[in-house]
């Protein structure tokens, strides 16, 4: 994921300074997670700057995020989209087992990629291992089955031959519509040494030939392939996704800089912009990645918008890759796109003319169908007794339905929903922590009007742990699952004044088998401990409370 949390937020002007603010700032800045739609304020339309990626379905039906992205743009949104930064840890190609042993043949005789780190094999003992398996198939039945492995080596023998399994993900996918066509791990590195990933077909259905894909987050891959290396949601068509080079290497591709084609034949990114760049929070270090160039180009569409404030989406697209320095293959290709970012020199400034008077604001329109669902939902920590519950708000909405229950599928009687008006509830909204040890709340969220709402989507949820008492271990955690992704934060909820303690959040269920994702040393009453967004590879996530040399108690939710 990226690292960036969000760009700033002022109104802007032409000469106005702009900056990425990863991290750093103020505290509403820091609260927002990152992968929360977040852009320029710049009056009734906007430019939206998104950076987070995923493994879901590559079609753009209407409530796929690739689906809210269209919906945004068709009412006015310029929505900028980072490409990624898979380069140098993705690879594609067909399922190929020429030996017929069932594991996959990357090159030649080879049935593993090696992971790297900094160029290198050897990968430090805890080093976080995150890899995503998917193949061409349908989404909702998957008729070919494929299974994933992590393997560890021994350094010192170095032979792939008789690993070490570390990881392995090998759900069924036999046709039924809850079988989908990926596969994903999540682990820390047990040992310093090497490792590597291998793909093996499942025991279900034997699989046809299939273009495969992998996906390594944090890390490398040893055989990579940048070709293709795009992925949702910057590969659908509306985002204007945005590729990287350094800004004192101008006219070369970043290596780990995604590229297209896209799944079916589309040239991304749309164009680069610099990284690497100096900002209040890196400081002269740089900050890379796909991440850091974006922002740029939501800088300067606002910048164009203001100059020309009737042009909408189509026309802002078609000015920024117009203006393009043109890089690589003449033409848009899937390296550079259009090319470098560049609005070039700027006009004369225009004689003002007198305001005219403003005309009567017109009535909303009628809705003439239910809303798409809220978009983009996240939730976090707020103070000791409130959550915070944040979305994307769709068009036509008049009122909101907020459901909670004790239970993930909502099926126990005592589920509850109440309605909040739009207005009161403009994008966010407080829910309760539980004040019980051991409570846990979900959450879910639907749109509404007049003529209906839309599907629910989750909201996440809420646990504390609260024990003996509330002077003792007193933390809750939130939580949510965003297209496999798990968004987990802690706080330490204690009443007495300076009794710090150390947070810990976990991918699965602390103390049985899960894995810290984080660990926050000597948290305050009242501090948080995340958010952290992470590839997850468990149905559970869960979060912990030390008091050294006390000891610690944990709670845990199910995200999916």
């Amino acid at each position: 994921m990226p690292a960036w949390n969000c760009y700033r937020r002022d109104h802007l002007r032409l000469g106005a300074r702009l900056d990425a603010v990863p991290g750093r700032g103020s505290q509403r800045a820091r609260n927002n997670q990152r992968n929360k739609l977040v852009g320029t304020a710049g009056g009734p339309h906007r430019q939206h700057v998104h950076g987070s990626s995923y493994v879901g379905p590559r079609r753009w039906h209407r409530y796929s995020i690739a689906g809210y992205i269209n919906n945004a743009v068709s009412s006015g949104t310029f929505w900028v989209n980072a490409a990624g930064n898979s380069g140098q840890s993705h690879w594609a190609g067909m399922w190929s087992d020429t030996d017929g042993d069932k594991w996959m043949n990357f090159q030649g005789n080879q049935e593993g990629n090696w992971l790297t780190a900094g160029g290198q094999r050897l990968i430090p003992a805890g080093t976080s291992i995150s890899v995503v398996l998917r193949w061409d198939d349908s989404w909702n039945g998957s008729c070919n089955d494929y299974d994933l492995y992590v393997l560890y080596v021994d350094p010192i023998i170095g032979d792939i031959a008789g690993p070490t399994i570390v990881g392995v993900s090998d759900g069924p996918q036999g046709c039924s519509l809850a079988h989908r066509p990926y596969e994903i791990i999540s682990v820390a590195a047990p040992w310093t040494g090497y490792y590597a990933v291998a793909i093996r077909a499942g025991d279900v259905l034997p699989p046809t030939p299939r273009r495969v894909e992998l996906f390594v987050y944090n890390l490398g891959l040893e055989q990579s392939i940048p070709s293709r290396s795009i992925s949702p949601p910057a590969d659908s068509p509306s985002a204007f996704s945005v590729g990287a080079v350094a800004w004192n290497s101008p006219n070369v591709i970043e290596p780990y800089s995604s590229q297209g084609p896209t799944w079916d034949g589309r040239t991304k990114p749309d164009i680069v912009a610099p990284a690497r760049v100096s900002t209040a929070s890196y400081g002269p270090q740089g900050f890379a990645g796909t991440s850091a160039a974006a922002p740029h180009v939501a800088g300067a569409a606002a910048l164009v918008k203001q100059a020309n404030p009737s042009w909408g989406p189509t026309q802002i697209r078609q000015f920024l890759e117009s203006r393009a320095v043109d890089l690589g293959a003449p033409g848009k290709d899937n390296v550079f796109g259009a090319g470098r970012l560049s609005l070039g020199q700027p006009g004369t400034s225009p004689t003002p003319t007198p305001s005219p008077t403003p005309s009567p604001t017109p009535p909303p329109p009628t809705p003439t169908a239910p809303p798409s669902p809220p978009a983009l939902v996240s939730i976090q920590p707020h103070d000791l007794q409130r959550a915070r519950v944040t979305w994307f708000q769709p068009q036509g909405v008049t009122f909101y339905r907020l459901c909670a229950d004790f239970s993930f599928q909502f099926d126990s009687p005592f589920m509850s929903c109440r309605d909040i008006p739009a207005g009161e509830a403009p994008g966010e909204l407080f829910v309760g922590v539980p004040w019980w040890d051991l409570g846990v709340v979900y959450y879910r969220l639907q749109a509404c009007n007049q003529l209906g709402c839309s599907p629910q989507v989750r909201a996440g949820a809420v646990a504390r742990r609260i024990w003996p008492g509330q002077n003792d271990w007193n933390f809750y955690m939130t939580a949510i699952d965003t297209f496999g992704f798990s968004k987990v934060a802690a706080m330490n909820a204690s009443p007495v004044a300076g009794k710090v303690s150390d947070l810990a959040v976990w991918d699965g269920l602390a103390g049985l088998g899960g894995v810290i994702v984080n660990a926050c040393r000597n948290v305050a009453p009242g501090g948080t401990c995340g958010p952290f967004t992470f590839l997850s590879g468990s149905w559970f996530a869960s979060a912990s409370q030390e008091f050294p040399p006390y000891g610690s108690v944990g709670v845990g939710v199910q995200v999916r």
